[in-house]
């Protein structure tokens, strides 16, 4: 797996905030108003969510919408500049998957 080229730091970060809140991917479509199907096709990789959406999902969240859209170079600097923690328990993640 080459991390910088899978890793949407977004995506991670919304998947961490659902666990952490203990929140399906229906729970969050829900709060977001839109269809689960989107919600997966997003935390799957297989779509990107529109601005609009990446909007409501960082404030449903409190995550930082932007990072969705963020090279990942930039996404590291940011992140382990506000949460080195989140950083190491993501690539964690990836890395024993």
């Amino acid at each position: 797996m080459n991390v910088e080229k899978d890793l949407n730091f977004g995506v991670e970060m919304m998947k961490q905030a659902m666990l952490e809140r203990k929140w399906s991917q229906n729970e969050l479509a829900k709060r977001c108003g839109v269809d689960r199907t989107t919600i997966t096709k997003i935390c799957n990789g297989v779509n990107a969510p529109s601005i609009k959406l990446a909007r409501k999902i960082g404030e449903v969240l409190d995550i930082d919408w932007s990072l969705f859209f963020t090279p990942y170079d930039e996404a590291i600097k940011l992140l382990d500049l506000t949460g080195m923690e989140w950083v190491d328990w993501t690539l964690s993640k990836l890395i024993k998957n």
